[in-house]
């Protein structure tokens, strides 16, 4: 009962700052107390899951970062984001905490942040993304390539026509590819 009080009393005063009532101290330490436990006894889905009903930005990031197991809390992460959460402004903030997650590890998860890049409808940084790629070495070649695949299959035509654009003015073709992209003519002559 505390929680779901707690989570009302937060989402009227994050949707009403002005109107809302002040949250009582004593319920928010109550709460955070029952975070700080998940935490302590390692139930990170736990703590994650609370830290998404009641807002809390700062715990959904700590219940991600203090997990046994980053990369699969992450994952669990986008999923429960992607498929539970109505409030679209909500889920971009959500999905944006996720994307710095994915670029802080200490080997960074491209494809995941790519995916909530999509759903973001940012073209712009997934252009710059897979600019900045395309100048690292073979495998961040390979990987720029792995996410053009990845973009192929899921994303939209206007999606992919916007990463297009913004590539072009990012990373301009040299003059000398382009003469050699011309057709040469249809026929031969003999």
């Amino acid at each position: 009962k505390a929680i779901d009080f707690y989570t009302q009393q937060r989402i009227a005063h994050i949707e009403n700052a002005k109107n809302a009532k002040p949250i009582d101290p004593q319920l928010e330490a109550i709460v955070n107390k029952m975070i700080q436990r998940c935490l302590d006894d390692g139930q990170s889905r736990q703590a994650f899951g609370i830290a998404l009903e009641t807002r809390r930005m700062d715990i959904v990031e700590a219940a991600i970062m203090k997990s046994d197991d980053v990369a699969g809390m992450l994952a669990y992460a986008f999923q429960v984001t992607m498929s539970l959460i109505q409030n679209r402004g909500f889920r971009n903030t959500v999905l944006r905490c996720l994307i710095s997650l994915y670029r802080s590890l200490s080997t960074p998860d491209f494809v995941n942040m790519v995916q909530c890049l999509i759903f973001l409808e940012d073209p712009m940084t997934v252009a710059e993304l897979l600019d900045n790629l395309t100048l690292g070495g073979d495998q961040k070649v390979l990987m720029a390539y792995q996410i053009a695949f990845d973009l192929y299959e899921s994303a939209t035509q206007e999606f992919l026509g916007q990463v297009l654009q913004a590539l072009k003015a990012t990373a301009p073709i040299p003059s000398a590819l382009i003469s050699n992209l011309k057709p040469q003519g249809i026929g031969g002559s003999a």
